[in-house]
């Protein structure tokens, strides 16, 4: 922990000025965002379990990246006593809003603003299970970007 705490020390300027921002996501667009996910529910759960194998790939990338880029965040999270159920649904979200991008049911400024919300729920419930806990959602939210893209990319690849 205590090397975790000491990275952020040799990030570039611009990482830091992310990873303390206070961006919050625009309410409107997170409640357009889930009615459209509301609107496509079967067909996003459909795509889930037709990528099978490919999604069980996407978790270990979730962890992979953040413990790469975000130290701090990953070694918080890897406490057996917070929900990884929970998590894991975060990913799957993150999955599906790359899907919906793929389909053209949301834009790319959406999904920045759901990930970074499913982030802060992240953050939120680690910084409430342990007193000291410095995680932030900007970093979560930056990962699940990624594992967003992944996403749009599996479900281009269906569409072929």
């Amino acid at each position: 922990m205590q090397r975790a705490s000491e990275i952020p020390k040799g990030w570039p300027p611009d990482k830091i000025e992310v990873y303390y921002s206070e961006a919050h996501p625009n309410p409107e667009i997170l409640a357009k965002t889930q009615k459209v996910w509301q609107e496509h529910y079967e067909e996003l759960n459909a795509f889930w379990r037709a990528v099978g194998q490919q999604a069980d790939d996407i978790i270990p990338l979730f962890f992979d990246k953040l413990e790469q880029e975000w130290p701090i965040e990953f070694l918080e999270i890897q406490d057996k006593r917070l929900d990884g159920e929970a998590v894991a649904i975060s990913i799957q979200k993150a999955y599906g809003l790359g899907y919906m991008l793929g389909e053209g049911w949301i834009s790319l400024e959406e999904v920045i603003h759901f990930t970074l919300y499913i982030g802060d729920q992240i953050a939120d419930h680690i910084r409430s299970t342990f007193k000291r806990a410095k995680s932030r959602g900007t970093a979560f939210g930056a990962v699940l970007c990624g594992v967003s893209t992944r996403g749009t990319a599996d479900a281009l690849k269906t569409k072929d």
